[in-house]
């Protein structure tokens, strides 16, 4: 079956993922040159803003498309059995360290936990900038107005450190796609929304729908695709 097609992604998707790279790449570069004082930074902040709107309207469109529309939530859940499959992945971790690696689901247990620390930390670099932000203060009062001012300065530490967090995080997301040869299927689908049935098929838990799905564009034109559990099958 290696002729045949998923897609694992839509074009609403690989755009989200190139504004969101767009949005963060912008907030990281100015937010950097400001922290630092640099001469000519004060013209920034505008930049560092509009950035910062636009990473948060492509957060709640994802939300929105992944979530509300296609109903996909479940996907950031992990099961009792995704626990155990994780654990499996451990080199040496007991007898359950050896053996091959278990296929998962849609998602690793790995990438869901990673997943939700990076909400996490987008969630708090998202609070203490409304809180550096005067017009936004009035926004996220809870968070500061207790504490009076000295949260405020308490907040730029916050978003700083995390931040960088956040910079450790796109750095190891862009070095296990680009240098691990074995995610570059992965990596090539975020620029063609595709991958192969057999590279899915080696590391994912296929279900019968899927494969029966895959079975029928067995030798089908090239145009044929289907999907990985997404919306119904495409006819080629």
């Amino acid at each position: 079956m290696k002729d045949v097609q998923l897609k694992r992604r839509d074009a609403a998707q690989i755009a989200y993922h190139w504004v969101n790279a767009a949005a963060i790449v912008s907030l990281t570069l100015t937010g950097l040159a400001i922290s630092f004082g640099y001469p000519g930074t004060a013209d920034l902040f505008l930049w560092h803003l509009w950035a910062a709107w636009v990473f948060l309207a492509a957060l709640v469109f994802h939300i929105w498309y992944t979530t509300i529309r296609f109903k996909h939530f479940h996907r950031m859940w992990a099961t009792l059995q995704d626990l155990r499959d994780g654990l499996k992945r451990v080199p040496g971790f007991g007898r359950m360290g050896s053996g091959p690696a278990p296929k998962h689901g849609f998602y690793k247990v790995e990438q869901i936990a990673l997943h939700w620390a990076l909400a996490g930390v987008l969630l708090i670099i998202v609070i203490t900038g409304f809180i550096l932000w005067k017009p936004g203060r009035d926004f996220v009062a809870p968070f500061w107005m207790p504490w009076g001012w000295d949260a405020v300065f308490f907040a730029r530490v916050v978003h700083q450190v995390f931040t960088f967090i956040l910079i450790a995080f796109v750095l190891a997301h862009i070095y296990f796609a680009v240098l691990v040869p074995k995610e570059w299927p992965r990596l090539k689908s975020i620029f063609t929304g595709k991958v192969s049935f057999s590279w899915y098929a080696k590391e994912h838990r296929v279900s019968p729908q899927l494969e029966a799905q895959a079975k029928a564009h067995q030798g089908s034109p090239p145009s044929g695709v289907a999907m990985a559990g997404m919306r119904p099958v495409e006819k080629g």
